[in-house]
């Protein structure tokens, strides 16, 4: 499905594409009713964004001792679909911590920009902090997955001019926001870290992921 939907998304088929954003934002809308169910109390940790996060399915295992950890991430979406669902989906459960990756799939979009991707996380934060100012962000830095590598030096560049400009931005606006790198880590060098498409973790992928993610949590909690 997410192949697919990249090669709908970038073919330039206007009729496509808003077919694919309207099963986005149902698919968020589900994941919001799953959540629902839960009945969880405020405080924890939202892991939000895209597939990367979708497909971690031992996430509140992996990301012990850290609690209150729950996936709010939904496959195939772009920025402008968290931005779409952000209040519904992550705001209104008032975690304690967000941690964010999206705009990989942007990427993918013959439209977008670094600029415009780096432009949609500042929105994220802006939207999180107008009804939550102690809210603390983890921003994952775009992982150049082999996926990514395959489309040539130029896919490279594009996403480390994104994660630049979030990590720029980033430290000279924001108190509570942290940049993740993890684009340099030996991991994501490593093919076997990956599923056959070259663009998701494997569980031992998202195993040395949490090892990334885990003091970054630990001390954006331990401020609140």
């Amino acid at each position: 499905f997410l192949l697919s939907f990249i090669q709908d998304f970038v073919s330039g088929n206007e009729k496509a594409r808003q077919s694919i954003n309207k099963r986005m934002i149902g698919e968020a809308k589900e994941k919001s009713r799953m959540l629902d169910k839960l009945n969880m109390d405020p405080g924890g940790v939202c892991f939000t964004g895209s597939s990367t996060f979708t497909f971690w399915i031992n996430l509140e295992r992996d990301m012990k001792p850290v609690s209150g950890v729950y996936n709010a991430a939904f496959g195939g979406a772009c920025t402008q679909h968290v931005l779409a669902v952000a209040e519904d989906l992550v705001i209104n459960r008032k975690p304690s911590v967000i941690v964010y990756y999206c705009g990989t799939n942007d990427l993918a979009y013959r439209e977008s920009n670094a600029e415009k991707v780096a432009n949609g996380f500042v929105k994220f934060v802006e939207q999180v902090l107008k009804t939550s100012p102690k809210t603390k962000i983890a921003y994952l830095s775009i992982i150049p997955t082999p996926l990514h590598a395959s489309h040539g030096e130029k896919r490279l560049e594009l996403i480390d001019k994104v994660n630049n400009l979030v990590k720029d931005f980033a430290g000279e606006n924001w108190h509570n926001v942290a940049f993740v790198d993890c684009s340099h880590c030996e991991f994501v060098k490593d093919e076997k870290m990956y599923l056959y498409d070259g663009q998701h973790f494997t569980k031992e992928g998202h195993r040395n992921l949490a090892k990334v993610l885990q003091p970054v949590i630990q001390e954006l909690a331990s401020t609140n």
